[in-house]
């Protein structure tokens, strides 16, 4: 009696169980947006680098190149970063598919208070996005890792090192290194140490009066560049 209860069970669950397991939804581009807050980005500058990622998330330009995609959408994260011991996961994961989704991530970019100052560690900004990939639930055929600072590495492990562990994973480090009296030669720098990967780029800011122009133009080409 008892073995036939059972048998009855699993012929239930059979019936009525869970289905098969949902398919994890499909990107043109995961973006992993890195961001200086190291101790050479003063509060201004911090500010114009937050406000030129929100502004330029929900312009026409970005807008426009997302619903030109395959599939009409990315997945987007964002994280400041300055050392080992120092990095903040400002957006979570989400997908970006049209203004207001754009509207929802620009808005969670541009209202956190700044939560890091230190040393720069670009090494450290690879390592965490290379986690971040590792959490991330969508499928996609191309996965960037775009880093903004305006430094070279002064503390922390091999650039190099870091470097090449993302490219075996198959992600692509764009640079926007923030060229500025202090670092006139930081593009060469960035060109030679930071970007990698398939159809690598950087793109420079003259300034950081300049960024919000320098990350438009970034997040209209990596996503154009699927096409």
């Amino acid at each position: 009696m008892i073995r036939r209860a059972a048998l009855v069970l699993v012929a239930l669950a059979a019936l009525f169980g869970p289905g098969p397991l949902r398919a994890a939804e499909r990107v043109d581009l995961a973006l992993v947006l890195a961001v200086d807050s190291s101790g050479s980005v003063n509060q201004r500058r911090f500010e114009q680098q937050r406000d030129g990622y929100a502004r330029a998330l929900v312009s026409k330009q970005v807008l426009d190149a997302i619903g030109s995609g395959d599939n009409k959408r990315i997945a987007v994260t964002y994280f400041e970063w300055s050392d080992g011991r120092r990095m903040a996961r400002i957006l979570p994961w989400m997908i970006v598919d049209g203004e207001p989704a754009a509207r929802k991530a620009a808005d969670t970019i541009r209202n956190h208070r700044r939560q890091l100052v230190g040393d720069t560690c670009i090494a450290c900004a690879i390592d965490e996005g290379m986690k971040l990939f590792e959490e991330m639930t969508y499928e996609t055929d191309r996965k960037v890792l775009d880093i903004s600072g305006d430094g070279e590495s002064n503390i922390g492990g091999s650039l190099e090192e870091a470097r090449e562990r993302a490219l075996v994973a198959d992600i692509t480090i764009n640079g926007l290194p923030i060229e500025t009296y202090y670092e006139p030669g930081l593009a060469r720098y960035y060109e030679q140490n930071v970007i990698g990967g398939p159809g690598s780029f950087l793109i420079v800011a003259r300034g950081f009066d300049d960024f919000a122009r320098a990350v438009a133009a970034k997040l209209v080409r990596e996503i154009a560049e699927l096409r």
